[in-house]
């Protein structure tokens, strides 16, 4: 990963947060990123691609940890180089970056 920077707690890889499953209703997930909102993910892709399949989920943990049923909203989103305009909005300093 190139870049990497999460709103609270660690980024988990291949892992929950504190170390648990990756479970998505239920569903258990051997592989993935667990992360924490406001969180930048960037890394490099190898020369010869040009797609990139990505999907977003809410962890049972972090329902469950809150004690929520019905999420209102969660917004993802993919870009093809850093937006700058955007991290300077962000909770996250950019300097931190």
């Amino acid at each position: 990963m190139k870049l990497s920077k999460a709103g609270w707690a660690e980024i988990e890889i291949n892992n929950g947060f504190y170390g648990g499953p990756l479970r998505i209703q239920g569903q258990r997930f051997p592989t993935g990123i667990a992360a924490h909102a406001t969180s930048v993910l960037a890394w490099d892709l190898p020369p010869g691609y040009d797609t990139f399949i990505a999907e977003g989920a809410l962890l049972d943990t972090s329902k469950q940890r809150n004690n929520i049923d019905n999420i209102e909203s969660v917004h993802f989103e993919v870009y093809t180089s850093i937006p700058e305009k955007k991290l300077q909005k962000l909770l996250i300093r950019k300097k931190s970056f």
